[in-house]
């Protein structure tokens, strides 16, 4: 096994570090003791600055900003927010270097280090982050989707089935500086949107507009004191989310908003408070339709005006037009979807499953959206501790990937065995023999009941020659003849179905015993040594000439009758496709082979049927009829089963 990994999941508000053993246990590592233990161990992105020269991180650096002294203030800068900045903005870059090289000295990190990235951060960015990561001491990391950490945690916690995360996934991230969405199937991302300048920041530069509204003269009561940034990013973030806490669980009622900070009096410490009073959810709705961003913050994000993909909201916001925050949630949501429809034919119905992460997702309307638009099928899984989720994820990576690579030693090493015991035996062969057996008794039952039935008891009530009572059973096979068609074009096609689903359910339960949870969708991919198109079209082989070879009639039938039908079976979706035509050549080989015999099913019949005459000419009389009987079903089946197959 593998050496053990770290993690970390570096957010704009709040960073994370982890740590994963070989046995998949996983540590959050918390340099700063337990101070915000609420965040799950995750520690406040922001560093302190002392004249210049970084010295605090983290909580650290919030707890003493805010009870420095007046003269400490005038030597203090706080810095936070940087994240999303990094790729536009030089000193956004160094504040994260001096926040990741601080960090650093306070963490034991092993040499494999994985990176959370959004899925929308370009190349430029990522160039840049690896960049400051080598630099600080962290050395050369690995980046991993956000997406991919978050599902990896609730697979591995039992929150999140193998088979819903094989269905699919949408993962929503909604952090402090980017919103992030992306679809996963089988643990593999297939389409992804986002928006790297909507966030959690909006909302807290929000606050503090409403905050200034509210309280006249605080603004440059804060510059004075030097409480200006950490108001602004610190306690107005805090309170925003003590407002969001508060509507989740009841929104009927106002709230009073009271946002926190510490000042020197000359002797001591002394907390301060202004307040939003009595703020409803309507009003929240109302302003944050109406958003336009505070000088600084636009003074910030002015430094991507020149970035491509900007959405309409973000140009919007650059340009100094209002926006509407919630609006701009629901085009990234539609537009995600949109994107899913497009690139991989998904719609709200085959994603049945939305995580929720990220500090910004647990604002109401977030939920309400994702239902409104998903559905109300849709089920919404949320993290206790969403601030250490995707950290967690990303440090279990490296462990399961490490048992995927074993899990793919053991397959090729016992798939000659798998093939014989799982596939041929109980997925196909035990299938066909209760599928058969079904569909040559139904066939059995059409023609006793409509044929052999009535004119037997026609023959019995009014006699005649008994050429006459063949020469009627012929004709009334011949009428029966769309019927048996149209039942062995259907069963036939059930049965193949029925196989197929038998092998996929035997390779679903071999790879997870092998630690593999979901089997991958994408059948070009060498889990067994060969591609699964391969794999699947080798079992179809072996099937054939198993059932096929004794009977050469037969397989020249199957041949003939089953390609076309499984070509239009493909061509509709019910089958998965090509690799399968193979498959069902095997079981249109036993159908044959086994209607080639049906003459016994109607000596079986035949025998039971009750004649005019004394015992002996009966029997006389039934051996005859079984002999023509029989002699016209050879002739019959095989023409049904061609001609219902064209």
């Amino acid at each position: 096994m593998a050496d053990d990994v770290t993690a970390m999941d570096l957010g704009t508000s709040n960073t994370c570090v982890t740590r994963c053993s070989a046995d998949a246990a996983v540590t959050v590592l918390r340099p700063e003791g337990w101070h915000h233990s609420t965040l799950g161990g995750a520690i406040p992105t922001l560093v302190l600055y002392r004249d210049g020269d970084p010295f605090l991180v983290g909580a650290a650096a919030e707890h003493e900003f805010g009870e420095a002294t007046a003269a400490e203030r005038r030597s203090y800068t706080l810095r936070g927010q940087f994240k999303p900045d990094i790729a536009a903005r030089d000193d956004a870059r160094r504040w994260m270097e001096d926040f990741l090289r601080l960090l650093r000295s306070r963490v034991a990190v092993t040499d494999n280090l994985l990176v959370g990235i959004p899925c929308q951060a370009e190349n430029h960015y990522q160039q840049v982050l690896r960049r400051c990561l080598a630099d600080t001491g962290w050395g050369n990391a690995r980046f991993l989707r956000e997406p991919m950490g978050a599902l990896l945690h609730y697979i591995a916690t039992g929150a999140l089935p193998p088979s819903l995360a094989a269905r699919g996934v949408l993962t929503v991230d909604f952090g402090g500086g980017t919103c992030d969405l992306a679809v996963l199937r089988r643990a593999d991302v297939v389409s992804r949107h986002g928006d790297m300048l909507y966030g959690g920041r909006l909302f807290d530069d929000l606050f503090f507009r409403m905050l200034l509204e509210r309280n006249a003269g605080l603004e440059d009561r804060l510059t004075r004191e030097g409480n200006d940034y950490y108001v602004h990013w610190i306690a107005c973030r805090q309170a925003k989310e003590d407002f969001s806490n508060a509507m989740a669980v009841r929104r009927d009622q106002p709230v009073t908003v009271r946002v926190r900070w510490s000042s020197w009096d000359g002797a001591a410490a002394r907390e301060q408070a202004a307040y939003i009073d009595n703020l409803t959810w309507e009003e929240f709705l109302c302003r944050a339709g109406d958003y336009r961003p505070t000088p600084s913050l636009l003074e910030t994000l002015r430094e991507h005006r020149d970035r491509a993909g900007l959405s309409p909201h973000a140009e919007g916001l650059l340009h100094g037009k209002r926006v509407d925050l919630v609006s701009w949630f629901e085009h990234i949501l539609l537009e995600a979807l949109a994107r899913a429809r497009r690139d991989e034919g998904l719609v709200g119905a085959d994603v049945p499953m939305v995580l929720l992460t990220g500090g910004s997702s647990a604002w109401p309307f977030v939920g309400e959206l994702v239902r409104q638009i998903m559905g109300e099928r849709a089920q919404l899984l949320v993290g206790d501790e969403p601030y250490a989720d995707i950290a967690k994820g990303l440090a279990q990576y490296h462990v399961l990937a490490e048992r995927l690579r074993e899990g793919r030693a053991a397959l090729q090493r016992e798939l000659p065995a798998f093939m014989e015991e799982h596939i041929r035996r109980r997925a196909i062969r035990e299938t066909l023999d209760a599928g058969v057996d079904r569909l040559l008794g139904q066939c059995a039952d059409l023609l006793r009941n409509a044929v052999l039935l009535p004119e037997f008891r026609r023959y019995r009530d009014e006699g005649g020659p008994l050429r006459a009572l063949m020469a009627r059973i012929g004709e009334a096979m011949r009428r029966e003849e769309p019927r048996l068609r149209d039942l062995l074009d259907a069963e036939t096609g059930r049965l193949a179905r029925r196989v197929t689903e038998a092998c996929r359910t035997e390779l679903k339960a071999w790879f997870r015993s092998k630690g593999i949870p979901i089997l991958p969708e994408r059948l070009e991919q060498t889990w067994l040594g060969v591609g699964m198109s391969a794999f699947l079209a080798r079992m179809g082989e072996e099937l054939s000439r198993s059932t096929l070879a004794p009977t050469r009639a037969a397989a020249e039938t199957a041949t003939a009758v089953m390609a076309p039908s499984l070509a239009a079976l493909a061509a509709s979706g019910t089958v998965v496709i090509t690799p399968l035509i193979a498959i069902a050549m095997g079981v249109a080989g036993v159908v044959i082979m086994r209607l080639f015999h049906m003459d016994r099913w109607v000596v079986e019949k035949a025998l039971d049927l009750p004649l005019p005459g004394p015992p002996d000419l009966q029997r006389r009389a039934q051996r005859r009829i079984v002999r023509l009987a029989a002699g016209g079903v050879r002739g019959l089946l095989p023409r049904a089963v061609a001609g219902g197959m064209e």
